[in-house]
């Protein structure tokens, strides 16, 4: 089987903090990584890079041939853009990994992704979406403030959850200013935080549990997987948060979690491979989003979950081209 892997390319601003990059930095690690796990398996490969029109790359290409494993999340650095580009893989034929593009835009939009869960009964925080820092606070506070469509912890820091209005209101200010698009602004659950990854289609497997450990972190504003926790290695917030896995939990809060995400993974319409960010207070698990195409670097969350439950690195990553391979209707 011949593999085509695609990844976005990286567009530096001249006033571009290198910080913000280091989410983008990490889809080439595992981009290589793929590749590399692939060819220990077999499979012919190759590595391209998008950076503003898909359709150059595809076109060199043929559907019948070649299988797209898809880490496409932005075009010239704008996560709104990523549904176009499983679009374009629908409209030329080609067999592709993860979610189309209804349900990547769904995902990406946290607002229609709560929409879409609260409609299958899937209990998720009260949110509003707040597009000017003057509109009425709807939502019981303490209350964390993000960018309604984007990934990865973008737009999340250290000091993201509000506790008073006028908290809020500057938070909201921030991501309007920063990331000139409408905030979500999210009831804080303060509690447990899990990292579910599930992989499959018929059925849908619930990998074992991965638990953020905020210990070690005083101010129980904090505990959150903020860009600073998820993404700056080295620095002594981000030794500071392990992620335990498999995680200690007791079994019934353990099946209530893995329900839930089983019911969003379907409920948005999720293929191949995903995560799912819970929080839990008083034993009530709390969906907060689902990532249908999430991280999948060597050793890091949705691998390591992988590689409890049994699977090596190659073997994950093949799994997820077989899952996808399974629609190709025999051409793979």
């Amino acid at each position: 089987m011949k593999i085509l892997i695609l990844r976005h390319d990286i567009p530096r601003r001249p006033d571009q903090d290198e910080n913000d990059l280091l989410a983008d930095l990490d889809v080439i690690r595992a981009a290589e990584g793929i590749q590399r796990a692939l060819d220990s398996r077999g499979f012919e490969t190759r590595l391209e890079a998008v950076r503003r029109n898909v359709m150059d790359v595809l076109l060199r290409y043929d559907p019948n041939e070649w299988l797209i494993f898809n880490l496409v999340e932005t075009l010239e650095g704008m996560a709104d853009l990523e549904p176009y580009v499983p679009a374009m893989y629908d409209y030329l034929g080609f067999t592709y990994t993860a979610c189309d593009a209804r349900t990547n835009y769904n995902c990406l939009h946290k607002d229609r992704a709560k929409g879409i869960m609260t409609a299958h009964g899937i209990p998720t925080p009260r949110y509003q979406v707040m597009r000017s820092p003057d509109e009425p606070i709807d939502v019981p506070l303490p209350a964390i403030v993000k960018p309604v469509a984007e990934d990865g912890s973008i737009g999340i820091r250290l000091n993201a959850v509000g506790t008073t209005p006028a908290e809020v209101r500057e938070r909201v200010e921030l991501v309007l200013s920063k990331h000139l698009q409408p905030a979500l602004v999210e009831e804080y659950i303060e509690g447990r935080e899990f990292y579910v990854g599930v992989w499959g289609n018929d059925p849908v497997e619930v990998l074992p549990l991965s638990e953020m450990d905020f210990s070690r972190i005083a101010d129980p504003m904090q505990r959150i997987t903020s860009y600073e926790v998820k993404w700056e290695e080295g620095t002594e917030l981000f030794d500071a948060t392990p992620a335990i896995c498999p995680a200690v939990v007791d079994d019934a809060l353990a099946e209530r979690i893995r329900t839930i995400t089983r019911q969003a993974f379907q409920a948005l319409g999720c293929r191949d491979y995903g995560h799912v960010d819970i929080r839990v207070r008083d034993s009530q698990p709390y969906l907060l989003e689902v990532n249908p195409a999430c991280d999948l670097s060597e050793g890091m969350g949705f691998a390591r979950q992988a590689r409890v439950a049994g699977c090596t690195y190659p073997e994950t990553v093949e799994r997820i081209v077989r899952f996808a391979s399974a629609r190709s209707g025999g051409r793979f």
